[in-house]
């Protein structure tokens, strides 16, 4: 529960969350958590789509904020087509033209979630598996874990002490059938693990010589 905070002039202070990295990994309950605003993008956690997310507005603050963008699609309009005012509802925030291919890919994704558990089950999946890749790479030598215990998060990262560069590890890994994204300003290696159903796609990545039983595993490398 985020604390009562009180702005200039005795207005409330209003919260806005970036839960680019917490939508399709932690449950949530936005309620109790007490913010104004909460905003995700749908192609992290929940495996969907680039270009598409969500925001939510908690509904008494739904009236504070107005659309940056205006568009036929929401606002209404009176018998003479004169706009009136704004959508009483999230419709404000539609201008024209959507992108339906994004949200039917969106509304795809979250439902293979929900097949592999309610939010509960599969965060702990999540930590479960996170648990197993830190505890493993304690046993690599040239592997040294940032985290000095399993995080509670499906994000483990690491360094690497090896002659190879950023870029060398990168292709390395995706010749294994891993989704990488390198960073070469970086010095440090992430893996994010969703809820992937085959856990033998852990084992590909410490063991080279095993073989994912599906090579769509949602296993991403970043570093």
């Amino acid at each position: 529960m985020l604390p009562s905070a009180i702005g200039g002039k005795g207005r409330p202070l209003q919260v806005l969350a970036d839960a680019a990295q917490t939508v399709g990994m932690l449950p949530l309950n936005l309620t109790e958590l007490g913010v104004d605003f909460y905003g995700f993008t749908g192609h992290k956690w929940l495996c969907g789509p680039a270009g598409v997310g969500g925001l939510y507005i908690r509904p008494d603050a739904l009236e504070t904020l107005h659309p940056t963008y205006i568009g036929w699609r929401g606002i209404d309009i009176d018998p003479h087509g004169q706009p009136t005012g704004w959508k009483e509802d999230s419709r404000r925030y539609e201008v024209a033209t959507s992108a339906y291919p994004l949200y039917e890919g969106l509304r795809a994704a979250i439902a293979v979630h929900r097949q592999w558990g309610t939010p509960q089950e599969r965060y702990q999946q999540i930590c479960q598996l996170s648990a197993y890749l830190w505890e493993s790479l304690q046993n690599i030598p040239e592997v040294a874990c940032l985290k000095t215990a399993p995080p509670a998060t499906g994000l483990v990262c690491f360094q690497v002490n090896s002659a190879l560069s950023h870029q060398q590890l990168a292709i390395a890994l995706e010749d294994q059938r891993f989704c990488c994204e390198p960073w070469p300003s970086l010095t440090v290696y992430g893996l994010a693990s969703t809820t992937s159903p085959c856990p033998k796609k852990l084992n590909s990545l410490l063991l080279p010589s095993n073989t994912c039983c599906s090579p769509s595993c949602p296993w991403w490398a970043f570093s």
